[in-house]
Protein backbone atom coordinates (compact mmCIF):
# COMPACT_ATOMS: atom_id res chain seq x y z
CA UNK A 1 0.00 0.00 0.00
CA UNK A 2 1.08 3.55 -0.72
CA UNK A 3 1.12 5.62 2.47
CA UNK A 4 -0.02 9.25 2.08
CA UNK A 5 -0.26 12.13 4.57
CA UNK A 6 -2.37 15.18 3.71
CA UNK A 7 -1.59 18.31 5.76
CA UNK A 8 -3.59 21.52 6.07
CA UNK A 9 -3.64 24.43 8.53
CA UNK A 10 -6.03 22.95 11.10
CA UNK A 11 -7.33 19.54 9.98
CA UNK A 12 -10.93 20.76 9.86
CA UNK A 13 -11.67 20.86 6.12
CA UNK A 14 -9.02 20.36 3.45
CA UNK A 15 -7.02 17.38 4.69
CA UNK A 16 -9.99 15.42 6.09
CA UNK A 17 -11.77 15.84 2.73
CA UNK A 18 -8.64 14.79 0.83
CA UNK A 19 -8.22 11.71 3.02
CA UNK A 20 -11.86 10.65 2.62
CA UNK A 21 -11.89 11.23 -1.12
CA UNK A 22 -8.59 9.44 -1.79
CA UNK A 23 -9.73 6.46 0.26
CA UNK A 24 -12.89 6.42 -1.84
CA UNK A 25 -11.12 6.81 -5.20
CA UNK A 26 -7.99 4.75 -4.51
CA UNK A 27 -9.57 1.83 -2.75
CA UNK A 28 -7.14 -0.61 -1.20
CA UNK A 29 -4.09 0.86 -2.94
CA UNK A 30 -3.62 3.70 -0.44
CA UNK A 31 -3.22 4.05 3.32
CA UNK A 32 -4.21 7.67 3.96
CA UNK A 33 -3.88 9.99 6.96
CA UNK A 34 -4.69 13.65 7.50
CA UNK A 35 -3.24 16.18 9.91
CA UNK A 36 -3.07 19.88 10.66
CA UNK A 37 -0.43 22.25 11.93
CA UNK A 38 -3.10 23.01 14.56
CA UNK A 39 -6.52 21.45 15.07
CA UNK A 40 -10.12 22.66 15.03
CA UNK A 41 -13.38 20.73 14.96
CA UNK A 42 -14.45 19.38 11.59
CA UNK A 43 -16.21 21.96 9.41
CA UNK A 44 -19.92 21.25 10.00
CA UNK A 45 -20.85 21.39 6.30
CA UNK A 46 -18.12 19.00 5.11
CA UNK A 47 -19.92 15.77 5.99
CA UNK A 48 -23.08 16.94 4.21
CA UNK A 49 -21.13 17.82 1.05
CA UNK A 50 -19.13 14.59 1.07
CA UNK A 51 -22.36 12.60 1.34
CA UNK A 52 -23.28 14.08 -2.05
CA UNK A 53 -20.13 12.35 -3.36
CA UNK A 54 -21.15 9.11 -1.65
CA UNK A 55 -18.56 9.50 1.12
CA UNK A 56 -19.06 9.53 4.90
CA UNK A 57 -16.60 11.23 7.22
CA UNK A 58 -18.34 10.72 10.58
CA UNK A 59 -15.31 9.09 12.20
CA UNK A 60 -12.84 11.96 11.67
CA UNK A 61 -10.81 12.98 14.71
CA UNK A 62 -8.63 16.10 14.22
CA UNK A 63 -4.93 15.27 14.47
CA UNK A 64 -1.81 17.37 14.73
CA UNK A 65 1.08 16.83 12.32
CA UNK A 66 3.21 16.14 15.41
CA UNK A 67 1.27 12.88 15.82
CA UNK A 68 3.03 11.55 12.71
CA UNK A 69 6.42 13.20 13.25
CA UNK A 70 8.11 10.51 15.34
CA UNK A 71 11.04 9.31 13.21
CA UNK A 72 9.96 5.68 12.81
CA UNK A 73 6.42 6.66 11.92
CA UNK A 74 7.42 9.54 9.61
CA UNK A 75 9.60 7.33 7.44
CA UNK A 76 6.63 5.13 6.50
CA UNK A 77 5.03 7.82 4.30
CA UNK A 78 5.75 7.77 0.57
CA UNK A 79 3.98 11.11 0.02
CA UNK A 80 3.38 14.16 2.19
CA UNK A 81 0.92 16.53 0.54
CA UNK A 82 0.48 20.03 1.98
CA UNK A 83 -2.81 21.48 0.76
CA UNK A 84 -2.10 25.22 1.13
CA UNK A 85 0.84 27.47 0.36
CA UNK A 86 1.41 28.29 4.03
CA UNK A 87 1.37 24.62 4.97
CA UNK A 88 3.86 23.84 2.19
CA UNK A 89 6.34 26.20 3.88
CA UNK A 90 6.35 24.06 7.03
CA UNK A 91 9.49 22.07 7.83
CA UNK A 92 8.82 18.48 6.72
CA UNK A 93 12.42 17.30 7.23
CA UNK A 94 11.32 14.42 9.48
CA UNK A 95 9.48 13.00 6.46
CA UNK A 96 12.75 12.66 4.55
CA UNK A 97 11.70 9.43 2.84
CA UNK A 98 8.51 10.96 1.47
CA UNK A 99 7.98 12.87 -1.72
CA UNK A 100 6.63 16.31 -0.85
CA UNK A 101 3.95 16.87 -3.45
CA UNK A 102 2.96 20.54 -3.68
CA UNK A 103 0.70 20.32 -6.71
CA UNK A 104 -2.40 20.65 -4.56
CA UNK A 105 -2.80 24.24 -3.38
CA UNK A 106 -6.35 25.02 -2.30
CA UNK A 107 -5.95 28.40 -0.57
CA UNK A 108 -8.57 29.88 -2.90
CA UNK A 109 -11.31 27.90 -1.11
CA UNK A 110 -10.48 29.21 2.36
CA UNK A 111 -11.73 32.30 4.16
CA UNK A 112 -10.47 33.84 7.37
CA UNK A 113 -12.03 31.00 9.33
CA UNK A 114 -12.36 27.58 7.71
CA UNK A 115 -15.46 26.89 9.79
CA UNK A 116 -17.21 29.81 8.07
CA UNK A 117 -16.59 28.46 4.56
CA UNK A 118 -20.03 28.01 3.04
CA UNK A 119 -21.46 24.80 1.65
CA UNK A 120 -21.24 25.88 -2.02
CA UNK A 121 -17.53 26.70 -1.61
CA UNK A 122 -16.94 23.33 0.05
CA UNK A 123 -18.77 21.60 -2.81
CA UNK A 124 -16.62 23.47 -5.37
CA UNK A 125 -13.51 22.51 -3.43
CA UNK A 126 -14.54 18.84 -3.29
CA UNK A 127 -15.27 18.79 -7.03
CA UNK A 128 -11.84 20.26 -7.78
CA UNK A 129 -10.18 17.97 -5.26
CA UNK A 130 -11.81 14.90 -6.78
CA UNK A 131 -10.40 15.72 -10.23
CA UNK A 132 -6.93 16.35 -8.78
CA UNK A 133 -6.99 13.11 -6.81
CA UNK A 134 -8.14 11.07 -9.79
CA UNK A 135 -5.13 12.38 -11.76
CA UNK A 136 -2.86 11.75 -8.77
CA UNK A 137 -4.02 8.13 -8.43
CA UNK A 138 -3.38 7.46 -12.11
CA UNK A 139 0.08 9.09 -11.89
CA UNK A 140 1.13 7.25 -8.72
CA UNK A 141 -0.15 3.86 -9.82
CA UNK A 142 1.42 4.31 -13.26
CA UNK A 143 4.83 4.99 -11.61
CA UNK A 144 4.37 1.91 -9.49
CA UNK A 145 3.86 -0.25 -12.57
CA UNK A 146 7.06 0.97 -14.23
Amino acid sequence: MIKILFVCPDNSLLSPAAKAMLMNIGGNEFDVESAGLTTKPLNPALNKVLLEFGISIHEHTPQLLEHFSEAERAKLFQYVIPLTQSTALHNFSLFKYATKNVKFQFDIFLSDSQNSVNEKTIHDFCTTLQLCLEDFVVEVLDKRLK
